[in-house]
């Protein structure tokens, strides 16, 4: 069982999960909203490429006329903890794209801060994955929706 953002595999079934929203955030307080141009004034850390999330935000921002390529990367990291830490731990004011949901805490305790970029939204649907249902993929997935 493995949880994805995208249907990739036919011989695999899917089940929908949750509505995940991606925030641009800091370890220094930013404006409540920002333009998508103005991403490019901050130092960024970024998944690695190829991840499922730099793809999703890579292909919101090219819809939207923003090439990727104008961002100030300074790292990059391989999972969203990685990500937040590297965040919460620089000296330097720096930015990055995570799932609110990994932040929820250091945003509530104000340790992180988040910002919406005009005009964008970074909504996106999580599945659960699974090759063939059973009694044990049942009750994971009756754990998870309640």
């Amino acid at each position: 069982m493995a949880f994805v953002t995208k249907k990739k595999d036919e011989n695999v079934n899917y089940q929908e999960w949750i509505e995940d929203e991606l925030v641009v955030f800091s370890n220094k307080p930013l404006p409540s909203t920002i333009e998508i141009e103005d991403l490019a004034k901050y130092k960024m850390i970024c998944r690695e490429p190829n991840s499922s999330t730099r793809e999703f935000i890579k292909s919101v921002f090219a819809k939207k006329g923003f090439d990727c390529e104008k961002l100030n990367i300074v790292s990059l990291v391989h999972n969203s903890t990685a990500l937040k830490y590297t965040v919460l731990n620089s000296s330097d004011q720096v930015v990055s794209i995570i799932s609110k949901m990994v932040i929820k805490d250091e945003i509530r305790d104000k340790k992180l801060f988040i910002t919406k970029i005009k005009g964008i939204n970074l909504k996106r649907k999580t599945y659960v994955i699974y090759k063939e249902r059973s009694k044990d993929v049942d009750a994971i997935l009756n754990f998870i929706k309640s």
